[in-house]
Parts: C-alpha cells; sequence; structure tokens
C-alpha cells in the first residue's frame, strides 16, 4: 500500500515559514519525528557514551589537583551511572520528552557536577573547574543533538543548579569573583543555543526537501502513467488504440521459437457504419461505436485477450493461445454477442440492427515480429472475405484451417 504524503501546498508552506519557527504542520512534524528518531537515539547514546568516557578520563585530572576522593566520589558515584542509565534506557520507541529526560538528565549531571568539584575544591580550582564547566556546556551545544526545547530546558537548568551551588558552598570572599565566571558562563551557553537551534532547523530542513522530492516524483510518476494511458488509449471507446495494439502484437509473436505458442488476430468491422452516420449523425455513430465497443470487451471468449479500436468502424482482437479452431469459435461469438445487442441500424427502413463482420486467423509465435504483422495482414483478407459473403459473418483466414471451419462454427 503507498503511503498516503501531505499535499505539495503543505509542504511548501512549511519550506516558506519563518526561520525563526522550528514547529511545522502537526503531520509534518509527527512524519519528522518519525523519519529521524531512530538515527537521533543513536546519535544521543553516542554522545552519552562519548560523555561516559570523558567524565571517567577527568578523574586523572582531579587526581592531579588533590581532589581524587571527590572525583571518584562525584563522577563515579552520581554522573557515571546517570549516564549509563541513560544509555540502556535510551530507545527510539520511546516518547520524545522521555528521550529529552534521560538524555539531558545525565548531562546536566556531568555539567553540574564540574563546577560542583571546582566550588567545593575552592581557591584558584574553583575558576579552572568553572571555566571547564563553561566550555563543556559549549560544547553540548554545539554537538548534542538535543531538540532545541531540551537544550533550552537544559542550559536553564544548569546555570540554575551552577548558581545556586556557588552560592551555598562558595566562601564569602570568592563569591563575587565566582559569580561573575559563572554569569560569563551563561552568557556562553546563551550565545551557543543558536548553535543547536540551527542544526535542529536544518535537519528539518533536509526532511522537508526530500518530502518535496518524494512528492514531485509522485507526481511525475502519475503524469507519466497518465500520458502513457493517453498514449495507448482510444479516446471515444475506451479501448487499446492501434498503437498498443501493434506492441501487443510484436510482444507476442516475439515469444521463444521454441515455445511455438498459438495466437490468434480478429479483426472486426461494423457492417455499413457508413450509412449508419449519415443516417442518425456522427454523435449516434460514436454511440454506437461504443456500444460496440463494449460488447467486444466483455465478450467472455476475449477476456483474456487484448481488445483495440484501429480507427474508425474497425476493431481488432489479439488471443494468445488461441488456435485456429478457437479463434474461429472466438470470433462467432463476437458476432453473435453484437447481434444479440439488437442495437438499431438507422440506415436502413427495415429495421435491421447493426451487425459485425469478422475475420480471423492464427500461427504460432516463431520469434519474428513480422509474424504478427503477417497474421493480422491474414485476418484483415479474411474480414474482406467475410463482407463480401454477405457481412454478419466471420470468415477464417484459408492458410491456418487445421480442423473444418464449418464444425467449428457449430461448435460455438
Amino acid at each position: 500500500m503507498i503511503e498516503q504524503l501531505p499535499s505539495a501546498g503543505t509542504v511548501e508552506a512549511a519550506l516558506l515559514r519563518p526561520r525563526h519557527r522550528l514547529r511545522m504542520d502537526a503531520d509534518l512534524e509527527a512524519r519528522f519525528d518519525r523519519s529521524t528518531v531512530r538515527a537521533r537515539t543513536t546519535r544521543l547514546r553516542h554522545f552519552l557514551a562519548f560523555a561516559l568516557c570523558a567524565d571517567i578520563l577527568a578523574i586523572a585530572l582531579d587526581t592531579w589537583h588533590g581532589a581524587l576522593p571527590l572525583g571518584v566520589a562525584v563522577r563515579l558515584g552520581v554522573v557515571a551511572p546517570a549516564l549509563s542509565v541513560g544509555m540502556l534506557l535510551l530507545k527510539s520507541d520511546r516518547p520524545s520528552w522521555q528521550q529529552g529526560l534521560l538524555a539531558g538528565v545525565p548531562v546536566l549531571c556531568g555539567l553540574v557536577s564540574i563546577s560542583l568539584i571546582g566550588l567545593l575544591l575552592g581557591g584558584r580550582y574553583a575558576e579552572l573547574y568553572l571555566s571547564a564547566a563553561g566550555m563543556a556546556a559549549f560544547f553540548v551545544n554545539a554537538a548534542m543533538p538535543l531538540r532545541f526545547s531540551h537544550a533550552v530546558v537544559l542550559a536553564g537548568a544548569n546555570v540554575t543548579a551552577t548558581f545556586a551551588f556557588a552560592v551555598m558552598v562558595s566562601a564569602p570572599g570568592d563569591l563575587v569573583e565566582i559569580l561573575a565566571t559563572l554569569g560569563f558562563n551563561a552568557i556562553v551557553i546563551v550565545l551557543t543555543l543558536p548553535m543547536n537551534f540551527g542544526r535542529e532547523r536544518g535537519n528539518r530542513e533536509v526532511f522537508l526537501h526530500g518530502m518535496r522530492e518524494t512528492l514531485q516524483g509522485r507526481a511525475l510518476a502519475r503524469a507519466n502513467a497518465e500520458l502513457m494511458r493517453l498514449a495507448t488509449t482510444d479516446p471515444l471507446t475506451g479501448l487499446a488504440n492501434r498503437r498498443a495494439f501493434d506492441a501487443r502484437l510484436e510482444r507476442v509473436a516475439l515469444t521463444a521459437p521454441q515455445d511455438r505458442a498459438w495466437f490468434g488476430v480478429l479483426m472486426v468491422d461494423i457492417d455499413h457504419f457508413k450509412a449508419f452516420n449519415d443516417s442518425a449523425g456522427h454523435s449516434a455513430g460514436d454511440e454506437c461505436l461504443r456500444a460496440v465497443a463494449g460488447t467486444l470487451a466483455a465478450e467472455p471468449s476475449v477476456t483474456d485477450g487484448t481488445v483495440a479500436r484501429l480507427g474508425g468502424e474497425e476493431f481488432a482482437i489479439l488471443l494468445p493461445g488461441a488456435d485456429g479452431d478457437a479463434i474461429l469459435v472466438a470470433g462467432e461469438a463476437i458476432r453473435r454477442a453484437v447481434e444479440w445487442q439488437a442495437i438499431q441500424h438507422p440506415g436502413f427502413a427495415d429495421r435491421r440492427h447493426v451487425t459485425v463482420s469478422v475475420g480471423a486467423s492464427a500461427t504460432r509465435a516463431d520469434g519474428n515480429a513480422a509474424t504478427g504483422s503477417r497474421t493480422l495482414k491474414r485476418a484483415d483478407e479474411a474480414l474482406y472475405a467475410a463482407k463480401a459473403s454477405g457481412r454478419n459473418a466471420v470468415s477464417l483466414a484459408r492458410d491456418i484451417v487445421e480442423a473444418a471451419p464449418a464444425a467449428a462454427i457449430a461448435a460455438a
């Protein structure tokens, strides 16, 4: 089943939305989530794994600064477990808000832990760790594939928690300098949030352009299919046209020679059609053509074949698998079906009905396209013979008769 896509207008409206707007139409937003959630989840898990490695490696710096017990307690006791749990629980089938929570909370723990260790160490280490925390926050905004709304919440929580810890644990004499550093970090965090916004906006633009190309591709396929239909369909009757019939006949004739499969062709012509048009007018003539075409297409003996209007009042039927007897039976069935429709013929005073004359031919496929053309020509010659015999008749091309035609017609 082909997926129902949004309209081209909806996609174009989303592409033209203001630059400051991330969200799209609700349907497009849901499609965007479905198309990107797996890749986003994978990138978030990779980021958490990177953060876990960085957290463990940072213990070496804590050791260098004489804070090994504190570093181990905070990093291995709080941050590493939080990051590990986030990686384990982060799944692509979870709602967006849960993904943001499972990825954002562990990273928040990591960011706050850097500042907290520095604040607890105090002195010159406070400035060092707070600067490192600012750089880490910059990296998170630049590289972590969080949704922008989640990134804003994470940034706000990071700034708030860090300021709160600074007020609670800093010495009064150092508080002003520490708050100044934290204020600078907050400015850096806010100024780098647009990096996250730009990445999120870019992802949506890629999605929308892909959706536009998909829609254009489907529209082109539909247009090509319609052009092909128009190029191979008779506009008056809805049957195949001469071009489609010739192509099908050639394909059947080109069947592998070793198969030697039979195929038959019927040429059908409406008797005295010029008199019909002259008496009733072309509009009525067109209705007659449509009625005959419908009768031919509905005849059970030819439903597995190709029924075409070659032009004017002339039709052709291709029946793969039909030998001389079968094509003769089918021709007689066609003749009778039209006669039984009892379409009034206005060109005669004695209230005759519309009838058809039928020429039939059959042969075996030999891998030669010219064989199809020759079979059609023989059926046309047989049609002239049927006309010459008095019309409303079926005639079989003489060179392929393999059983008594009279017996075949009687069997029909």
